[in-house]
């Protein structure tokens, strides 16, 4: 439930979903810069130009090209910036497999609606058309709060719908357990957000190992978790388990949308 700020507007609460978040100021800096982030195409393509001039760089280095891309997704900002440099080179037939790695909890890109939606619960922000949960849905609690979006960047969600890129899920549990192979084995305690890339990374590279076969895997390792140490400790004392399902939810908020006359 939203509650009075006393600035006058409507303050979410601290695990509030990023709708909420924008919906309940869209005046608020931070909200404006998520409906920018999640909705806008400019700011995604901005963000892709300079990941591009960066991972070029890199990969020139490494005198590696990745046959599979991961990034974690909440709104397509991260995902985003990692993926679209290699779009060209996924639409001219080159061996890349570029996949959004999100929540089961919060699975707007594999189990919702390409459909027109308000980017916010309150209904303010413009309709887009994305793949969406339903602005009305409240996704579970977790520890990768910035994740827990119900719609996804329209230019991601175009490309997942044309069949360009893909998206998959996976559980909380999983998460933490490859994020804990990964601090162990790189010395780097990632953020909850990023280590939902990291354990799509542990599954392919799990895969390739049955097929006998290497690959090059390139995945954004976009945060630390020096500030989610106290989630790490509820993993380790066995008090994070996986998310109940969330298929009752999902279908009441699609139930939901709008309607968009053609």
């Amino acid at each position: 439930a939203l509650v009075l700020a006393e600035h006058g507007h409507m303050a979410p609460p601290e695990d509030a979903p990023l709708a909420v978040v924008v919906g309940a100021d869209p005046d608020d800096t931070v909200a404006r810069f998520r409906v920018a982030t999640m909705l806008r195409a400019s700011r995604l393509r901005v963000r892709a130009d300079l990941a591009r001039r960066k991972l070029g760089r890199q990969l020139e280095a490494a005198g590696e090209t990745p046959e599979f891309i991961y990034g974690c997704h909440g709104g397509g900002s991260n995902f985003g910036g990692i993926a679209l440099p290699f779009v060209p080179q996924i639409l001219a037939g080159e061996r890349i497999r570029a996949v959004a790695v999100e929540p089961d909890g919060c699975p707007s890109l594999t189990r919702g609606r390409y459909a027109f939606d308000y980017g916010d619960t309150a209904g303010i922000t413009p309709m887009v058309r994305m793949y969406t949960l339903g602005h009305d849905f409240i996704p579970p609690a977790s520890h990768a709060g910035g994740l827990r979006y119900h719609g996804a960047s329209p230019i991601v969600s175009a490309l997942v719908h044309s069949g360009a890129i893909g998206a998959e899920t996976v559980a909380q549990s999983e998460v933490f357990r490859c994020a804990e192979l990964f601090a162990h084995t790189e010395g780097i305690v990632p953020a909850p957000e990023s280590a939902h890339a990291i354990a799509a990374v542990v599954r392919k590279a799990g895969e390739l190992r049955e097929e006998r076969r290497g690959a090059a895997i390139l995945f954004s390792l976009s945060g630390h978790g020096l500030f989610d140490l106290a989630a790490y400790e509820a993993y380790l004392d066995g008090r994070i388990g996986d998310q109940a399902d969330q298929g009752e939810a999902i279908a009441a908020a699609l139930a939901g949308l709008p309607e968009v006359r053609s």
